[in-house]
Parts: structure tokens; sequence; C-alpha cells
């Protein structure tokens, strides 16, 4: 079994094990759950992290929060927390 990253693979766990099958919604929420509510804390920024923030956040992100976030995932309510959780490491 894989690491649950956070609260919305805890919740895509639980639906799978009462047989409710994943819709693209359903997709697009697990990922910002994950982003919202991770289980690990994240390593502080670097000085070129922080300058990076602006141009790669998703990169800066993943290594920050030791995740593996694609671009797919990286949309809408998803990006916006990123984002956010980015504000308040630098």
């Amino acid at each position: 079994m894989a690491k649950k990253k956070g609260v919305g693979d805890l919740i895509k766990g639980i639906t799978d094990a009462v047989g409710i099958r994943q819709c693209q919604g359903c997709k697009e929420r697990q990922n910002e759950l994950n982003v919202l509510f991770p289980f690990n804390k994240p390593k502080p920024l670097t000085d070129e992290q922080k300058l990076r923030v602006e141009t790669d956040p998703l990169q800066v992100y993943n290594e920050a929060f030791n995740q593996n976030l694609t671009e797919d995932a990286f949309i809408g309510g998803t990006k916006i927390a990123v984002l956010k959780k980015l504000n308040k490491l630098l």
C-alpha cells in the first residue's frame, strides 16, 4: 500500500473500501485536500527555492513537502492551495 500523503488519500481509501468509484471531481478534491492537510511537515525553503516560488511553484511545493504532484493535479483549487502553503513558508 502506498504511503498516504494527506487527508485526500485517507478519504479515497475509505471510499474505495466501500466501493465508491472516483470521478474527476473526486480526484481534484483528493489532490486539494492532500495539499491543504498534508501528513508531513514541510522542509524550510532555501533562498534559491524562495526565488523560484513565482516561476515554478509546483516544483518548489513538491520539494518542500516531499510530494510528487503533477501538472495535471495543479489546477483550480489545488493551485490556489499550493500557492497559499508556499506563501506561509516565505
